[in-house]
């Protein structure tokens, strides 16, 4: 386990390896499970990651086809000088849907980092410690 670690980092981190050895899976679980993912962290992770189980993908796939299809309305209603009414509704449609995918997807991002902050403080470790740890006990 140890030799795929330490093929996977450069020559620095092998000394952060040898350093956090001391460190057990049951004290790095234990840390974990203190600072549980919320669900908004869960929800991006499980529908909107590249590690996206193929059942669960067709949100972000409908969410894409949706956003296209309003872009593509919407441009083309522009370009045709179409009522206001046709360039407006899938613009704002559009704009409200960009907004509430990419807010919370930024609000889950930060407290996903505030959270693995907490892990490494909780172990007395650096973040890059503790993604050494995540490639060793994950």
């Amino acid at each position: 386990m140890h030799i795929m670690i330490i093929k996977k980092c450069s020559k620095n981190k092998i000394k952060n390896l040898m350093d956090i050895e001391d460190i057990t899976k049951e004290q790095f679980e234990k840390a974990t499970n203190n600072h549980p993912p919320n669900w908004l962290i869960k929800f991006y992770w499980k529908y909107f990651s590249t590690d996206t189980v193929s059942t669960d993908k067709w949100v972000s796939k409908a969410l894409f086809i949706n956003l296209i299809i309003l872009f593509w309305l919407g441009f083309f209603a522009t370009i045709f000088h179409s009522a206001r009414m046709l360039i407006g509704i899938p613009t704002f449609i559009y704009g409200g849907l960009l907004v509430l995918l990419c807010i919370p997807s930024f609000i889950a991002f930060k407290m996903n980092q505030l959270r693995i902050k907490k892990i490494a403080k909780e172990l007395g470790i650096s973040i890059e410690d503790y993604n050494l740890l995540v490639l060793l006990y994950g």
